[in-house]
């Protein structure tokens, strides 16, 4: 019958071969063993074939050995049919009055022969011991186990050889779903099972005798069937108090695939929901309260209960909608003539789409999920749609509502608002839409407010008696976020009187006049779903009207409303700024806070230590192990580093002037030369050209191409310096300051998707490092960028003598350019020399230039507080 087997398409046809491992004595006999059994069973055949994958065997419990084949790389190639069955059949939908028999097929994959052109590609080996002769080779004649069609094509075969038999009984209600097969009907034939052993067997299809069910309880796809109810089997909850993250993970969604069968509103999750959050490994333990195993115990008496029953033959179906205080639900039901038979319970997402989604339009949603279920289960719309709300509510709904029009567009049915008489529909309040909103849609006669925003805070301001009044809100994430808590201020301060609210963003006009009696999607963060609920709360509570209008800023038009939106910007702009608002936008150090704010050094620490981006930051080596450049552009050093939230451009290129500690990075998609080139030019239109630049040795810094790249430029190429087995710890370092700075100022809006959004957070780090942090040198403050781009200033030299290792004789004295730590540079005949920092020893005396001004010595500068590097001081004045 391999005629029937529907043939595979592959990608690509080029063999594939994946060697096979070893495998112990004991498993190696035990698959020989499993071989040989499936070689007399026909399922396999010797082959020679190209392609080859791994096979092994496992344990099972009941101590028998199972054979596996590792197919992943086979289903690589293998392009994926499309699924015949996309959802499992309801039980319930079988009539409580029909007989019910369930079958399973025994082996099924076995049984279903493959095409000959597609046997090659599931060859394997078996191994043998140390070699010692050819190893033996088979291909599957059947479906193998793993492969990714092997579903859908059994799904087909089963359906195909099924098909006889339905022809037979047309009257049976058959349900096939891969190798079990349920039959129903009001009398089941006397013959049935001969007649489907027949039908099967001619397609080399096998019942397992030990799995025929034919008396109550049924077991089918999971679930438990009687005469009155199917349910899902589900084990008893044994909940801890204690559990790990991927364990209540796990439990949510068990819960989640029974919730059809049961009365599960969202209401009774929410506590469990909460306790996902702000968990980031699935290790995690989590540590359940008090309303949580509450929750717990109710879903346990819950599942105690029977909450559906087996469908009515010949009724049609109503969808019954009710609520709770967070959300509404439904119920697929049908009235029959003694009680009310529950099908179904639908749900909606716990997380819609929109942020603001108003109640009117989830009514929509359910009534549009309700119809088209009702379609699937039963073939024809729903005979009667329940609302339990008031009449005039209803059809102001329908009629201001375009969504609710739509999810009753061809409904020739009946729309009710009783609910029918049963425990387990009575439960639910009633549904209550206010549409006596406090929103005017004109404009009041009364005072009017107007709200801005900044990026840290919001304010609201309003002019009363000639003087203007203002109120600030607490800092902010964003502008949004300060706007809308602009308003909630608002809403709070003028609560017992009506007002006329003026907001700059359309963003929150369109929240305020959305939110009241809307469901807020739990996704938002704390800090925003705070936001939403308090501005909520403020406008359910509210007793006096209010309008709420959206102007466009910085408009050349006269009045009062332009007044008075720059009146609120202006107020806004003469806020000063507090040291720890600028820390948590800037993260800038202690000692540019100490300096922009003229506040003491330990009180600028002491906010840097409060922040939770920078204080878990580890503290790093103290800089200036390496010989720098004496001026800016003298020498550089360069590197590239790895940073994953930029993906694909997670390539940072990065400079750093080892004069003025100026940095500067662009993401790249590569470290080949091309990246590095265009790196360096968009660099040096910064920061000028050097003079040198040390790498290290990548092979992009190697090639011969990027060589050529520094002599068009007239850039000197070096790749270390004797003695010193950290040459790049400058530029290291760097990498790992700017890392942690660009992780500090991820939190403000997360990590952005597009190239420019993450150039820009680029540049703001960028701006903080050679804008904002300090240095000290000789006790005063500077930048990177004003050391970079200042004059040197001229201090005297003092005169040094120094020593070249391995030689242990000292140099008549030489004058001191620059002592740092760990290294210091000297001025020889042949030009600057840079030695170890143990190489030197001071000479008493200055130099003085024949000219009359002395040397210049540099000393070398750090960003970290409390690693000042200075200069040798002479105890005495003059020469040697």
């Amino acid at each position: 019958m391999s005629k029937l087997a529907l043939p595979l398409s592959w990608k690509s046809t080029s063999p594939v071969w994946v060697e096979q491992w070893p495998i112990t004595g004991e498993k190696l006999l035990a698959l020989k063993q499993l071989v040989n059994e499936q070689l007399l069973a026909d399922h396999i055949e010797p082959s020679v074939s190209p392609y080859n994958t791994p096979v092994f065997v496992i344990k099972k419990k009941s101590g028998k050995w199972r054979f596996l084949q590792d197919l992943r790389k086979i289903n690589q190639i293998l392009e994926p049919m499309g699924p015949l069955q996309c959802g499992l059949p309801n039980p319930n939908m079988i009539p409580h009055s029909y007989q019910l028999a369930i079958i399973d097929l025994q082996d099924c994959f076995f049984s279903i022969p493959l095409q000959e052109k597609d046997r090659k590609f599931f060859a394997f080996t078996v191994p043998v011991l140390n070699n010692s002769q050819p190893t033996e080779r088979f291909q599957w004649k059947v479906l193998p186990q793993g492969m990714l069609n092997s579903p859908t094509m059994c799904q087909y075969y089963v359906n195909q050889a099924l098909q006889p038999f339905r022809l037979q009984y047309p009257h049976l209600l058959i349900f096939h779903y891969t190798d079990d097969v349920l039959l129903s009907g009001p009398r089941l034939p006397p013959h049935w099972k001969r007649d489907l052993i027949n039908c099967l067997s001619l397609y080399g299809l096998k019942i397992a005798p030990e799995k025929i069910q034919e008396s109550s309880p049924f077991h089918y796809l999971g679930h438990k069937m009687i005469a009155s109810y199917s349910i899902p089997i589900v084990p008893e909850l044994h909940v801890p108090k204690t559990m790990k993250y991927v364990q209540l993970q796990q439990l949510l969604g068990n819960i989640n695939w029974i919730r059809p069968y049961f009365k599960i509103p969202l209401e009774l999750l929410r506590p469990l929901f909460s306790a996902l959050k702000g968990h980031h490994s699935p290790g995690t333990k989590i540590t359940l309260t008090s309303s949580q195993q509450q929750t717990v115990a109710q879903l346990k008496e819950i599942m105690r209960l029977h909450w559906v029953d087996r469908a009515i033959l010949n009724v049609l179906p109503d969808v019954v909608i009710m609520t709770d205080s967070v959300q509404p639900f439904a119920a697929i039901i049908q009235l029959g003539p003694s009680k009310v038979h529950i099908i179904e319970w639908l749900y909606l997402h716990n997380t819609p789409k929109n942020t603001v989604t108003p109640l009117v339009d989830l009514l929509a949603q359910l009534i549009s999920k309700g119809r088209r279920r009702c379609k699937s289960l039963f073939g024809v719309d729903c005979r009667q749609i329940v609302v339990p709300m008031p009449l005039e509510q209803w059809e102001t709904a329908l009629s201001t509502s375009m969504d609710l029009q739509c999810a009753l567009a061809d409904f020739v049915g009946q729309v009710g608002c009783h609910i029918p008489a049963d425990p387990r529909l009575q439960m639910s309040k009633q549904i209550s839409l206010s549409f006596s909103s406090i929103l005017s849609p004109v404009p009041l006669d009364a005072l009017t407010v107007f709200t801005d925003d900044a990026p840290s805070r919001g304010v609201v301001a309003w002019q009363q008696n000639e003087e203007w009044h203002s109120l600030y809100t607490l800092p902010q994430k964003s502008a949004q976020r300060s706007e809308l808590a602009a308003a909630v201020k608002a809403l709070h301060h003028f609560s017992k009187q009506p007002f006329n609210l003026v907001v700059d963003s359309l963003y929150v006009a369109n929240v305020i006049t959305r939110l009241q009696g809307s469901y807020v999607s739990p996704l938002l963060d704390d800090n925003l779903l705070s936001l939403f609920l308090s501005l909520q709360l403020l406008l359910s509570n509210r007793s006096h009207p209010l309008f709420v209008v959206h102007i466009r800023s910085h408009q050349p038009f006269p009045g009062f409303l332009t007044d008075g939106n720059a009146k609120a910007d202006s107020l806004l702009r003469a806020l000063p700024v507090s040291p720890i608002e600028s820390h948590a936008f800037h993260h800038q150090n202690a000692k540019a806070l100490s300096r922009q704010f003229q506040i003491p050094l330990e009180a600028a620490r002491a906010i840097i230590q409060q922040c939770p981006q920078c204080s878990n930051q580890i503290g790093h080596p103290s800089p200036g192990v390496n010989p720098r450049g004496l001026e800016s552009n003298q020498l550089w050093q360069m590197d590239v580093t790895h940073f994953a939230p930029f993906s694909p451009w997670k390539f940072l290129h990065i400079c750093i002037d080892t004069f003025s500690g100026f940095i500067w990075a662009t993401p790249q998609r590569g470290e080949q030369v091309k990246h590095v080139c265009n790196h360096l030019v968009r660099t040096m239109s910064v920061m000028g050209k050097p003079h040198s630049l040390k790498t290290d040795n990548a092979p992009a810094y190697c090639a011969k191409s990027f060589a050529q790249f520094c002599e068009t430029w007239n850039i000197r190429h070096l790749f270390g310096i004797p003695y010193n087995s950290q040459g790049q710890a400058i530029v290291e370092r760097a990498n790992r300051t700017l890392k942690t700075a660009l992780l500090r100022q991820e939190k403000k809006a997360g990590v952005p998707a597009s190239l420019s959004e993450k150039e820009g957070w680029l540049a703001s780090v960028l701006f903080t490092l050679n804008h904002l942090n300090l240095s000290i040198q000789d006790h005063q403050s500077y930048t990177r960028l004003q050391k970079h781009f200042q004059q040197t200033e001229i201090l005297p030299a003092p005169l040094v003598r120094y020593k070249i290792l391995p030689s242990n004789e000292w140099s008549e004295p030489v004058k001191l350019i620059t002592w740092g730590k760990g290294y210091a540079a000297v001025s020889t005949p042949q030009g600057a020399r840079w030695v170890p920092a143990r190489c030197i020893r001071l000479h008493h005396g200055v130099a003085t230039d024949p000219s009359g001004s002395d040397t210049a010595v540099q000393p070398q500068t750090t960003d970290r507080p409390g690693c000042d590097v200075q200069p040798p001081q002479d105890s005495q004045a003059g020469t040697s």
